[in-house]
């Protein structure tokens, strides 16, 4: 049987030997691929069609059978114009800057290396110019797919900025009272969320930090303290006044807290999905509005930095979510008052 391959398909495999070097699980890949350079929206979209989880190790999977359906597009029995339709994302120079920007998070070396091996024609040796060479490329694969079922993705027309209309530049410095309101509700939204990450990452940390010291305690609390700022001595010393448990039942313990870890970071997975609809709401709104004031653009951030990064229970702590928090509150207190 001959093998069945798309440009994508191609495209696909050679970035997984090329530049991954293949480190990563061929569904993952795909997800991770398929979601360069789109919107915030598309990006949410994906990962909600293809929701994954993350083991004991650390290792991500992709949920039931929606791992076979990417492999399919990696293995070119999919083409792209199955999923195209479906996206909003523009095809445009903006997809083209968005895509080169997220492929910087690889080796140099090896973006030359896959440029050549896709015989993209550039005679140079600067990065810049190979991005923007395989964007250009992976462009024109997804627009070929689209147009192999007459659909064609949406591409902006240029505008001259001598038409815009004084209303749009009036919308731009100024805020309705209507949207004022979603951007306060939304960030209400956002907050509840964030406090509801912070809960399932207190609830992991404490199970983990039981199972990786060995000792396992009766009525041991779960604090802030005992999470974030307290040394192993210090927690030692804390731990004086509960004591361990006997060896009969350390097994059942530690069973029961790997099952806690599991449904603690399941938990904290599908809270960051929703914390991501979010803030992909509250970008629809403000993305036209960070000149009216200081604050639409912090909490405009806030969002963005949100919807651009899925971060693991693992890295919680390490990316000061809780700072981005009061960050939050002070921008929506302030906009409250004005």
């Amino acid at each position: 049987m001959v093998k069945k391959e798309t440009e994508f398909s191609k495209f696909a495999q050679a970035f997984r030997e090329i530049i991954d070097g293949n480190k990563t699980d061929i569904d993952i890949l795909t997800k991770e691929l398929l979601k360069m350079g789109l919107t915030v929206n598309d990006k949410i979209y994906i990962n909600k069609e293809y929701p994954e989880y993350t083991d004991e190790k650390g290792k991500r999977h992709i949920e039931g059978n929606k791992g076979g359906t990417l492999r399919k597009y990696y293995g070119g029995t999919n083409g792209l114009s199955r999923l195209i339709p479906d996206l909003e994302t523009e095809f445009d120079e903006e997809f083209q800057e968005r895509y080169c920007e997220e492929l910087q998070d690889y080796d140099e070396s090896r973006i030359m290396a896959f440029a050549r091996g896709l015989n993209i024609d550039v005679n140079e040796n600067d990065i810049d110019i190979v991005s923007e060479a395989v964007a250009n490329y992976y462009s024109s694969i997804v627009i070929g797919s689209a147009t192999k079922k007459s659909r064609k993705p949406k591409i902006i027309e240029e505008k001259s900025n001598n038409t815009r209309k004084s209303n749009d530049i009036i919308q731009k410095y100024t805020l309705s009272p209507e949207e004022k309101n979603a951007i306060l509700v939304i960030c209400e939204q956002i907050d509840k969320d964030l406090q509801s990450l912070d809960h399932y990452a207190k609830e992991y940390f404490h199970y983990k930090d039981e199972l990786d010291s060995g000792n396992i305690y009766e009525g041991l609390e779960l604090t802030d303290e005992m999470m974030i700022f307290l040394t192993e001595k210090e927690k030692m010393f804390q731990r004086e006044n509960v004591k361990p448990i006997d060896d009969k039942s350390k097994n059942q313990f530690k069973e029961a807290g790997k099952s806690h870890l599991s449904s603690a970071s399941t938990k904290y997975d599908y809270q960051y999905l929703e914390l991501q609809e979010h803030c992909s709401d509250l970008l629809i709104i403000t993305a036209n509005k960070l000149k009216v004031n200081d604050n639409i653009k912090r909490i405009y951030d806030i969002g963005k930095y949100f919807c651009d990064n899925k971060l693991t229970i693992d890295e919680h702590y390490k990316s000061y979510l809780s700072l981005k928090q009061n960050t939050l509150k002070k921008c929506v207190q302030w906009l409250s008052f004005e």
